[in-house]
């Protein structure tokens, strides 16, 4: 989902803006601001990501860079959707997706529609989410990314959990797990593991349920994703 996009080193990021900045390019001024906004929301410093992101996207939009544009507010959205600004998240998503629907940077638009999908799913609008998920599967295979092909997936068999279509939320995830599998995807492979402990639990295997459900928050906290792994525990209690 939003652990996504790779994430540099904020130190590395710096001094390649202090260069972008001797040279005056608005290109790579917004390319570092954004790589220092991943890093800050990666660490928890929502504030200071957020006024990363916003100077990436003036920058970007000053240079006529929409793919830079796009990526401010995909990390923007991140960092509300992480707040629980489910409202204000959806609304950096949708911006995300006007600018880059004039590229074609398939991954990127793959990616906005994956983190929409979610903030739906999280707001229980299922029919939503899952248009988004299938926006997200369509655009990662444009773009050859099989990673968000899987991740689409696996998030849609969440949502057929919840909607009570279980042999098709199966089959999806069962494609999903083994691609994920084949190209070494970890943080996707914990979230199949969250999905298949939703799945378990629809069907009322109780004993396969704890055990997707306890190997999901053992990767997740390798991961270090607090908030997916408070989520399995979470839901795994109830």
């Amino acid at each position: 989902d939003r652990q996504t996009h790779t994430v540099p080193e904020d130190r590395a990021a710096q001094t390649a803006l202090a260069a972008a900045k001797g040279l005056s390019n608005k290109i790579e001024l917004a390319n570092c601001h954004n790589s220092i906004g991943d890093a800050r929301w990666y660490k928890g410093d929502h504030s200071k990501a957020i006024d990363a992101y916003r100077l990436a996207a003036g920058d970007a939009e000053s240079a006529g860079f929409l793919v830079g544009v796009g990526i401010a507010h995909i990390g923007i959205g991140n960092v509300q959707a992480d707040r629980h600004e489910l409202d204000e998240s959806i609304r950096s998503y949708l911006t995300a997706l006007e600018r880059l629907k004039y590229t074609e940077e398939f991954q990127q638009i793959a990616r906005a529609y994956n983190n929409l999908g979610d903030t739906h799913r999280q707001k229980k609008c299922w029919d939503e989410a899952l248009k988004c998920f299938a926006k997200s599967e369509e655009n990662g295979g444009k773009g050859g990314w099989l990673n968000m092909v899987a991740w689409a997936r696996f998030n849609s068999a969440m949502v057929l959990v919840e909607k009570g279509s279980l042999p098709e939320a199966e089959d999806l995830l069962q494609k999903s797990e083994a691609s994920l599998a084949q190209i070494g995807d970890r943080t996707g492979l914990a979230g199949a593991k969250h999905a298949w402990g939703k799945l378990y639990a629809a069907q009322g295997k109780a004993v396969l349920m704890e055990r997707a459900y306890s190997d999901a928050i053992e990767m997740y906290k390798a991961l270090k994703t607090p908030f997916s792994e408070a989520e399995c525990h979470y839901e795994l209690g109830m």
